[in-house]
């Protein structure tokens, strides 16, 4: 539902004279679960967006955080290579 739609939706739910579907009356509660839906969605749209955008920082620290393990990693595997030369050499 793109936002032209959704405002039409809006538009006629508000014309309906009750915040409450009409009892028997499957147009006005037809509208009134669509309205309920649209609303959440357009929400969890928002949300989706406003945490995808606060987590870009985390993500790009936890991607530097990983790096530096990997680079600490490869320095101990390449000092424990040595321990193991000279292990062997001693021997």
């Amino acid at each position: 539902m793109d936002a032209a739609e959704f405002t039409e939706l809006m538009t006629a739910f508000k014309a309906q004279t009750a915040i409450q579907p009409a009892k028997n009356d499957p147009f006005s509660m037809s509208l009134f679960v669509q309205y309920i839906i649209a609303s959440n969605l357009s929400d969890m749209k928002a949300n989706v967006e406003n945490n995808t955008t606060s987590f870009v920082p985390y993500l790009e620290s936890m991607n530097e955080n990983l790096a530096n393990i990997e680079a600490k990693l490869a320095e101990l595997s390449t000092k424990l290579t040595d321990i193991e030369q000279a292990i062997t050499t001693h021997v």
